[in-house]
């Protein structure tokens, strides 16, 4: 074989592998918007418990449940929950892109999302979507902030909760630690 000859067969050869590259290489997964604050619906302070910051509405896809349903692992979610709505090219901040580490689906159509939030070194996003309803929760390590969205099934709008971590009690969802009737508390049983 002459020089020229495998000169061509080679060129042949990374011209073939670019085409597949660009044909069937690494693909980018697809962008979501999946939550926004709804028009005319001002985030409040909240009156009642003290570690919630803010409470707001968010307009969400009406069936959110089909579009969770066509995520994939390296997908994006938008989220933007107290930003100014329709605003363009402003970045909120409470506004995050989330890439989509997994997706399952269950046997009674809920479909549940987990994924890691720009800028996070840990996974700290999950959301479940199915007939009975939308829940939602993104939590920022570095600002001390999650955000808990939760809606009705088929709902185009649903309530969102700023929760300010340092202000939360160490326990707050769990129950109350109470020993059994009759067990010895070190006090004397008083």
């Amino acid at each position: 074989m002459t020089g020229k000859k495998l000169l061509l067969m080679k060129s042949c050869v990374v011209a073939a592998a670019l085409c597949f590259q660009c044909c069937c290489g690494p693909s980018y997964g697809a962008e979501y918007s999946l939550v926004r604050p709804a028009a005319g619906a001002p985030a409040k302070a909240e009156a009642g418990e003290k570690f919630v910051a803010q409470t707001g509405v968010v307009a969400i896809p009406a069936d959110a449940a089909a579009l969770c349903a066509q995520m994939t692992a390296g997908d994006t979610v938008l989220l933007d929950f107290f930003g100014q709505s329709g605003a363009q090219n402003a970045r909120s901040p409470s506004a995050y892109s989330v890439t989509v580490n997994s997706v399952t689906r269950d046997v009674n159509g809920v479909v549940s999302v987990s994924g890691t939030a720009e800028g996070q070194s840990m996974e700290t996003f999950v959301l479940s979507a199915g007939p009975d309803g939308f829940v939602l929760s993104l939590q920022d390590l570095g600002k001390q902030k999650t955000y808990r969205v939760v809606g009705g099934p088929r709902a185009a709008e649903a309530t969102v909760r700023e929760i300010d971590l340092t202000k939360m009690p160490p326990r707050y969802d769990g129950h109350d630690l109470v020993p059994p009737e009759g067990a010895k508390t070190g006090n004397g049983g008083k």
